[in-house]
């Protein structure tokens, strides 16, 4: 419907239009000598088409807005959400159930006659449609009035039907929510309120992070109602690929009908990886659920121990102090030999040489044998250090000086050094440190290492290393130049009264020492090492060629082997230049995963484990919460019904106000110039024009 016509110009320039149209016209057929022979009447006529046709012209390029009006009608819309979480099959009988099921079909039915009807199903998430990626495990009710909120807020919602027993156990409380709603919410009040019998382990604490060796206290929480005076067990067992050892069990007696127990149970942790501790509590006789009897625990235990070795030319204080201060970390085993003793080498992980190799202690086997197995090393030179063995082994580190002479040197810290974060405690007081002694001569390092303190000597700064670092063809070394760093933590606590700075400084360098590369060409990755029931679970994994650049040619494939001996094969996706996985969710358990791909022929794997907990929201609280609809209900406007009533329900609905249709007005504004066919009557007023001209001789 045309309702106006719109300039963006004053109302005088569409007169302006007019009379330039008027003034063509009269500048063109007034006393023109071509008509002078003609009626009167011919020249008004064409000049009157001619000035009809440029007005109308001129007003087209002032480009007017056509300004249109359309009614459109939307009729109200019923969003019908609905709970699937198991505490709505585990609450109801299967009848019951079923009977609920039928009649919320029939209100759908009912309404959608009339109105569009939206459905979606909620437990943990939300699902459109195909409901099969719903765990069910929890309940997250606020996620389904945000759901309704954000996705239905710009239209026209006549009212909303939550089907739910009120249970929520994830997310943020629901009554907190959805402000923006102004649709009426009618509940469906499912489940049972009656406080039935139920014993359960309500929730375990402990260290989720364990050593091996260490123990570890594992505190159950027991929680029962409605058993007052039954006794029960409550146990703790450890299970190893499926199989089920009992550790300890303790016996409670439930002395109210509110009822809760914290039971400590101790257990040592003597098998490394992951390790599932399960409690229990037996039953009691007429119990609603014996889902929740059983709770696991999972806890990783890391065999992070690392035997040090530290061999020495001769008895010295700064031993003494290396070992009290490494025994600060529960992980290392420290063993101490000197040169002449038997030295079981390859159990090293990291090897410490002070004042070695020596003339009277050159041990060749010593330094071949932790070359082979590229065992990293720290060599504390001194006055007894044989600096032309340190050349002959390629150590790394060379000394021209003389054998036995020594200068008194502190340290001038380097102010770039990125092998390691150093901190301000480090670098104030490494420069403040009393002088130890350190070999005589000139000092050449190899060009991988990087050194984070010079020598000071006589207050003169030198180039020479005093603590540098080095990592070459797979071997990581440290060099402390100076024999007497227990100087250094005796004069730390003189200054601090505490050994802080430098108990960090010797942690930082034994991390440095004890970091493994991963040179591995096909790697696979997990994000993390637990996840919950109903958590997707990806990997991603990684291949390198020779010159390590990353590709994703050769096809790789994944199996995961749950502790049930059930496996699991997947092929991985090619994305950039890796792979990826999704494996979706998987039942409780601990698994294994195995990646393979091939490079030239070369069958490569890389393994690893996960595990997955069971979340058992759902059967912690079998009592329906109506109480939470009700204020859900009233907030909105709404009203709460059961199963049994949901065909009054629909009655309700139908007659709320809320239903009528809405009628929008919407306007739409277009340039005239937008409609072409506006041009035809211009057109035809000057081929009228023209024609008349030629009939009567104008040309």
């Amino acid at each position: 419907m045309l309702d106006s016509l719109n300039i963006h110009y004053p109302t005088y320039y569409i007169i302006g239009c007019i009379l330039l149209g008027v003034l063509y016209a009269v500048g063109l057929y007034l006393r023109h000598k071509k008509f002078s022979d003609k009626p009167a009447y011919v020249p008004i006529i064409l000049g009157f088409l001619r000035a009809i046709a440029v007005s109308a012209i001129a007003y087209f390029l002032l480009i007017p807005i056509l300004e249109r009006f359309k009614s459109r009608e939307q009729n109200a819309i019923v969003v019908i959400a609905k709970d699937t979480s198991q505490s709505i099959k585990e609450g109801m009988s299967e009848q019951s159930y079923a009977k609920y099921l039928s009649g919320l079909e029939q209100l759908e039915d009912d309404l959608g006659a009339d109105f569009e009807v939206e459905v979606f199903n909620f437990s943990d998430r939300i699902a459109v449609g195909d409901s099969s990626t719903l765990t069910n495990l929890s309940t997250d009710i606020g996620a389904a009035v945000d759901y309704i909120e954000n996705q239905y807020s710009d239209q026209h919602i006549g009212a909303i039907v939550l089907a739910s027993d009120g249970i929520w156990n994830e997310g943020r409380n629901p009554l907190y929510l959805g402000n923006g709603i102004t649709a009426p919410l009618y509940s469906v009040a499912l489940g049972d309120t009656t406080i039935r019998k139920d014993i359960l382990i309500k929730n375990l604490l402990y260290n989720k992070i364990a050593y091996l060796g260490d123990k570890t206290e594992i505190q159950v929480d027991v929680q029962a109602t409605n058993v007052a005076g039954a006794k029960s067990l409550v146990s703790l067992s450890k299970v190893i690929d499926g199989k089920v050892s009992k550790l300890d069990e303790k016996s409670i007696t439930m002395k109210g009908n509110d009822y809760f127990e914290t039971l400590s149970f101790i257990v040592e942790n003597s098998t490394a990886g992951n390790v599932q501790y399960r409690a229990s509590v037996s039953g009691v006789s007429n119990e609603i659920s014996q889902t929740n009897n059983t709770k696991s625990a999972y806890i990783d235990v890391i065999d992070a121990r690392q035997e040090i070795f530290i061999l020495a030319n001769a008895p010295h204080p700064d031993i003494h102090t290396l070992k009290k201060t490494l025994k600060i970390n529960k992980n290392y085993k420290i063993s101490q030999y000197y040169g002449g003793d038997n030295i079981p080498i390859a159990k090293a992980d990291i090897v410490v040489l002070h004042n070695l190799p020596s003339t009277k202690y050159p041990i060749n086997q010593v330094i071949s044998s932790i070359n082979r197995k590229k065992t990293p090393r720290i060599y504390i030179t001194g006055s007894q250090t044989d600096v032309s063995s340190l050349i002959k082994n390629d150590a790394g580190l060379t000394i021209n000086g003389v054998l036995g002479q020594t200068n008194e040197s502190q340290a001038t810290v380097k102010s770039k050094f990125n092998k390691f974060v150093v901190s301000d405690a480090i670098k104030n007081n490494l420069k403040s440190y009393p002088p130890v002694l350190s070999p005589f001569g000139e000092y050449t390092l190899r060009n991988s290492a990087e050194v984070l303190a010079d020598q000071r000597i006589n207050g003169i700064e030198t180039s020479y290393p005093l603590i540098a670092f080095d990592q070459h063809q797979g071997i990581r070394t440290v060099f402390i130049n100076g024999e007497g760093i227990w100087k250094w933590r005796l004069f730390n606590f003189l200054q601090n009264d505490n050994h802080e700075a430098f108990d960090e400084l010797v942690k930082k360098i034994f991390q440095f020492a004890s970091v493994k590369d991963d040179k591995r060409k096909f790697r696979v990755n997990i994000a993390k090492n637990s996840y919950k029931e109903n958590e997707s679970i990806f990997l991603d994994a990684q291949l390198y060629n020779d010159v390590y650049e990353l590709i994703n040619t050769p096809e790789a494939t994944l199996k995961i082997t749950s502790n049930k001996g059930e496996t699991y094969d997947y092929t991985f996706s090619r994305t950039d230049n890796y792979y990826v996985v999704n494996v979706g969710s998987l039942a409780e358990g601990t698994y294994s995963y195995t990646g393979i791909t091939r490079l030239e022929g070369v069958e490569l794997k890389s393994t690893g484990k996960f595990r997955v907990e069971s979340i058992q929201k759902e059967s912690y609280n079998l009592t329906a919460n109506h109480g939470l609809l009700y204020q859900l209900s009233e907030k909105h406007n709404g009203k709460v019904y059961y199963p049994s009533e949901i065909a009054t329900a629909g009655q309700e609905i139908l007659s709320n106000a809320n239903m009528k249709p809405i009628v929008y007005q919407e306007k739409d504004n277009r340039p005239l110039m937008h409609y072409p066919w506006l041009l035809i009557p211009i057109l035809l007023l000057l081929g009228i024009e023209w024609f008349v001209r030629r009939y009567t001789g104008g040309y």
